[in-house]
């Protein structure tokens, strides 16, 4: 063979290769001339397309296959290369192929040697399928923001190898009061915001070990110091084959408010249902509501003559007992001043809240009559001139007590005295947990009004039994409807010469001292109907039958639901 022929041969073998290799490709290819009329077209090219063979290209060019959005596209980028301007030759086309379908369609231009001529050759990928798998991942990505965005829990990101917080949403730095760059790089246990590190370290560790924790009740600390309780979940997953660790942090401080009410409210109610005297009572109550805050300084005022002095305190300095003790007014010489109905004027907030001198629509009053305020400080610049109106003392603020609240302790709508409440830090209240405390302070104000009817009546009782006990005159008590004797004097036992025993239980017409007072039931039955009786010219019978003349009188009373 000559040698021309072989290397014509080789050649022709060669294009004949390539064509081949262009009829079997995964990817569409066209090839044009300068005149942009196809020269050759791959099958794939022609199934993207919708096109049945070479010739339709002619008749329905590629670019009526173009989506509105994309022809209009097309009509810039045509533009700017008729004004020289440069174009990038990568691109990637939308276009709607004959059988209705949408393509995405990256197109690779390049240069090619056909036919012996130098011609244009561009490669067609169909990117559907790979465009529509980023835009659901883009999508998905997008979600996940949102919801790590949005979240109503405080969401963490950190790397589970080292524990670095690598991403934070708004909720949690929003509820800890930080901002983002005093989390992002840091160890967990390393934030502000972890009141106990050693436990959170320890939460990492086992989530190395086992991918998944939960942690009920984690104290954390905000940017003003308030503590939060939170409920802590974690989990470990891969993300672009790091392993991280995801942490939900829910604020749970509502929750663990109400238990903690639930359990005050119990101890509360059970101190009031004990026996024992108003001391004990005060003091344990006291002890209680100091301890539930926990609280720097408690105490109850108590009605008292014409004032409302301290009963008990607890946490209070003797300096401010001995200066705020009494909250009467009082002129130069220590005269009580009272208003137009005669009753003492109050002094300072303590005594605007007895008193009852109170607005609701303030935003430091309830609709309750109580008083609170996180700041004194804060709140008595504010108020202004309020305050002389208000005839505040300002004891409490000088003292350096920021959190104060007084809440009244009633009996049947009468404010019998004030449970008060005061702590140097400022923000220990909300207005929840003094509307709860308004609550128990009514139980505590009941209560406290029946140990005053209790000791009064022990007092009473007392009194009578010191009476009775020394009276000069001898005195018998008998049931008015059994006749029979209840109880007996000394004097009684002295005049008649009979034991006490003697006479407890026996019926009054039945015992032969009173034989000449009364004989028979039916006389005893009649001084009961009379209720009272005078006699002056009766005798009684001692046990040595002797015969005393007295002076007889006679009673009926009831007690304990009963006729005496």
């Amino acid at each position: 063979m000559p040698k021309d022929q072989f290397w014509l041969t080789k050649l022709k073998a060669s294009e004949q290769n390539f064509r081949n290799s262009m009829d079997s490709s995964l990817m569409g290819i066209r090839i044009i001339d300068v005149n942009l009329r196809t020269l050759y077209a791959n099958k794939v090219f022609l199934n993207i397309f919708g096109y049945k063979n070479i010739d339709e290209i002619s008749t329905t060019p590629l670019q009526d296959h173009y989506t509105p959005e994309e022809y209009a596209h097309y009509l810039i980028r045509k533009d700017k290369r008729l004004r020289g301007e440069n174009v990038p030759d990568n691109e990637s086309v939308t276009i709607i192929s004959n059988d209705g379908c949408v393509h995405t369609i990256r197109v690779y231009p390049n240069a090619v040697l056909w036919d012996g001529k130098q011609q244009r050759q561009f490669v067609y990928v169909d990117i559907t399928g790979q465009q529509k798998a980023e835009e659901a991942l883009k999508a998905s990505e997008e979600r996940y923001r949102r919801l790590f965005e949005t979240a109503k829990d405080g969401i963490l990101i950190q790397d589970a190898s080292t524990g670095l917080v690598i991403d934070v949403n708004p909720f949690l730095i929003e509820m800890v009061g930080f901002p983002r760059d005093e989390f992002l790089g840091k160890a967990v246990w390393e934030l502000k915001c972890i009141k106990d590190p050693i436990t959170v370290k320890g939460i990492f560790l086992e989530l190395q070990r086992k991918g998944y924790f939960r942690y009920g009740d984690l104290p954390l600390e905000d940017a003003d110091g308030r503590r939060i309780d939170v409920e802590f979940i974690a989990n470990t997953y891969d993300v672009e084959n790091q392993k991280v660790i995801q942490c939900n942090i829910r604020d749970i401080s509502a929750r663990m408010q109400a238990e903690k009410q639930r359990d005050l409210y119990i101890k509360i109610l059970h101190l009031l249902n004990q026996s024992g005297g108003k001391n004990v009572l005060i003091h344990d109550l006291l002890e209680v509501f100091k301890e539930d805050g926990p609280f720097e300084a408690v105490g109850i005022r108590l009605h008292e003559g014409d004032d409302y002095p301290y009963y008990a305190t607890n946490g209070f300095p003797h300096k401010h007992i001995k200066m705020e003790n009494r909250i009467c007014a009082v002129d130069d010489k220590g005269n009580l001043f009272r208003d137009s109905q005669n009753r003492p004027i109050l002094d300072c907030m303590c005594g605007n809240v007895i008193s009852g001198r109170f607005d609701p629509s303030k935003p430091f009053f309830t609709d309750g009559g109580s008083f609170w305020t996180n700041s004194t400080t804060d709140w008595l610049a504010s108020t202004g001139l309020e305050v002389k109106q208000l005839r505040i003392r300002d004891g409490c603020s000088s003292e350096g007590y920021e959190s104060v609240a007084l809440i009244p302790l009633k009996a049947n709508e009468v404010t019998i005295g004030l449970l008060q409440i005061n702590d140097t830090r400022r923000d220990r209240f909300t207005l929840e947990l003094i509307k709860f405390y308004e609550g128990l302070a009514q139980s505590v104000g009941i209560a406290l009004a029946q140990k005053q009817i209790e000791e009064s009546l022990h007092i009473s009782e007392a009194s009578y039994r010191g009476l009775f006990e020394s009276a000069a005159d001898a005195i018998i008590i008998a049931d008015a409807t059994t006749a029979l004797i209840i109880d007996v004097n000394p004097s009684s036992i002295d005049l008649l010469g009979i034991s006490r025993n003697e006479l407890i239980g026996k019926k009054f017409f039945e015992t032969k001292s009173f034989e000449n007072i009364v004989s028979s039931k039916k006389g005893f039955e009649d001084f009961i109907q009379k209720k009272s009786v005078y006699c002056e010219d009766l005798t009684l019978k001692t046990s040595d039958d002797r015969q005393i003349p007295v002076e007889f009188i006679s009673n009926v009373y009831n007690v304990d639901k009963g006729e005496v």
